[in-house]
Parts: C-alpha cells; structure tokens; sequence
C-alpha cells in the first residue's frame, strides 16, 4: 500500500489545542503534577491508530503520543521520516484536544509498504487499546490478511476508516483497496467546500462517505501545510465526534462538512 499523494503549500498555523495542569489552591504545580495530569490525560483519552509512516514527535503532537509500535524495521522507532504519517495525525489531532495518538509505522521512509504489514499493524493497535484505526493507505487490489485485519478490529469495537485512494476512479483497483474490499471499513472519498467530489477522488459504490479534501497540516518540523487527498479526508473522519469513538452506523449517519 502506499499513501495517497498529496500538494503542500505554506499557509496559516494552527496548533492543536492543549490542556494545562490544574493547580491546588495554595500550592504551586510541580513538574510531577504536570507530569502526572498527562499521564492521566493520556490514559483516559480516546485512542487513534494510524498505520502509516510513522508520527515525528513535533511540539504539537508530543503531548499526545503514546506508545506505538514498528513493524518496518528492527529499530522499533515510530519517528516519521517521509511526512504522511504526521500531517494526518496533525489534522487529528488539530480536530481533537482528548485524542490520544497512537503511532504504527507500517510504512517505510519512501510511503511505500505492504499489505502484510499493515495487517500486523491494525492488529496491534486493537491488542494495545485502539479504539479508531485510521488507514490513509491505498493499494491496487485486495488482501486476505488485512481485509481480515480490519473485520476482526470491527467485531472486536474498533471503528476503522480507510481512504478512497486519489485516482479519480470508479475501479476499485485503481488503488481502491483495501477498503474496497473491506465492507465493515468506512472508506472515504473527498470533496471540496460546496460538497462537490473532487475529480481526482475515487468514488463508487464501495465508498461509504466523504469528507473535505483540502486540510491544514502540520510537517515533521512542526511546519504548517496543506494535506491535499482522500488521506487526509479519512484522517478527519478519524475525529469526527471530537468526544468519544462511535459505532460505524452513528458516523455513517453523521455529518462531516
């Protein structure tokens, strides 16, 4: 699989909202206090997956990692070096404060990755608390092991959310999969702000929903961008409560725009 391409630009910064210790009257907050509000914090925050290329630990969204897992290498380092992974998780997290982010670099330093390992992926994430999947990843047709990933996270409770693929495409195998061939998954397309699809988006009857295309990001330096494609449209989808995960049905019958 490989995530889908995407255009940047500079445009305006948008950090996501963070919260601050409460402090007991009468007495100063320690570097402890903070640090056990944010583990509390942490503990109590909704979890989302993103199997991907990895979350750069930038002052945005340091706060909000917890540990995650790699399956591309044997470093077992879950940094980000090619981008995707973390303007998606930036765009998460720039949509909710109590989200917590879970990296799980199933992709490598080029975007690109297999199928194989992105299964192992999203079972790890449904073994370690995830309760919201996010696939930005798209590939050219079906497979077993992760088809069979993503049912088992959605019997087990997970949400998962795929992206459509950017082909401007009908045929699933236009880099359709794997939500094409995952029917329990909510596969998103994307359009623009007057609702209408974007012409790059793939779209058919496979595709459950859509989302905004065009999505302020965030670098691996913590860089305001432009994420541009369904990747990003999925990430959104990925938050759309801002409170608590939901059932599939409760966001099919949300509204995203």
């Amino acid at each position: 699989p490989k995530p889908a391409p995407r255009k940047r630009h500079a445009t305006r910064t948008r950090q996501a909202e963070s919260k601050t210790a409460a402090r007991t009257a009468g007495a100063p907050a320690t570097a402890t206090d903070a640090a056990a509000a944010l583990a509390a914090t942490r503990a109590n925050a909704i979890r989302i997956a993103f199997v991907d290329t990895g979350v750069a630990p930038i002052a945005q969204l340091a706060p909000k990692l917890v540990a995650g897992a790699d399956f591309v290498d044997s470093s077992g380092a879950t940094d980000d070096h090619n981008g995707h992974g973390t303007a998606m998780a930036s765009i998460a997290s720039g949509l909710c404060a109590t989200c917590a982010i879970e990296p799980v670099r199933a992709l490598g330093d080029s975007g690109m990755g297999t199928t194989a390992l992105a299964a192992q992926g999203v079972r790890w994430a449904v073994a370690n608390g995830a309760r919201v999947i996010n696939l930005s990843l798209t590939a050219p047709g079906p497979d077993d092991a992760l088809t069979s990933a993503i049912e088992d996270a959605v019997a087990g409770g997970a949400v998962v959310v795929v992206a459509a693929g950017n082909s401007g495409s009908t045929d699933p195998t236009a880099q359709g999969y794997p939500g094409a061939g995952a029917p329990d998954a909510l596969t998103v397309a994307s359009v623009d702000p007057n609702r209408r699809l974007y012409a790059w988006s793939n779209h058919g009857s496979w595709v459950h929903l859509a989302a905004p295309g065009v999505l302020d990001a965030l670098s691996t330096r913590g860089a305001a961008m432009t994420a541009v494609g369904t990747s990003g449209s999925a990430a959104y989808v990925s938050v759309w409560n801002r409170r608590r995960p939901s059932s599939r049905a409760a966001i099919l019958n949300g509204s995203f725009l």
